[in-house]
């Protein structure tokens, strides 16, 4: 049963040997492909951050647009109840004639 036991932890070595050789042989092609996906997923991250900060500025030039069109349209709004209340008047001026 002992002999049993060595030669099975013996073969297991050796699968585990002949393994870890395998790995290490393999493991500068494996470390380079993980380097290329580093690279790879780098360059992605860095053009998606581009986008954001264009998305970003584009959001910020709109919201600037938007409050001018906004100042403006009150400003024509005031100057149109105005125009109005001018109107009012003079309506009423002509009506005591």
């Amino acid at each position: 049963m002992r002999l049993k036991l060595n030669k099975d932890v013996e073969v297991m070595l050796l699968k585990l040997s002949a393994n870890m050789r395998e790995e290490s042989r393999s493991s500068p092609t494996r470390l380079k492909k993980n380097k290329k996906y580093v690279n790879r997923l780098q360059d992605l991250v860095d053009k998606l951050q581009l986008k954001v900060k264009a998305y970003k500025r584009q959001a910020e030039e709109a919201e600037v647009q938007a409050n001018t069109h906004l100042s403006r349209f009150r400003k024509v709004h005031h100057e149109l109840e105005e125009a109005q209340e001018h109107a009012d008047i003079a309506e009423s001026q002509v009506n005591k004639l």
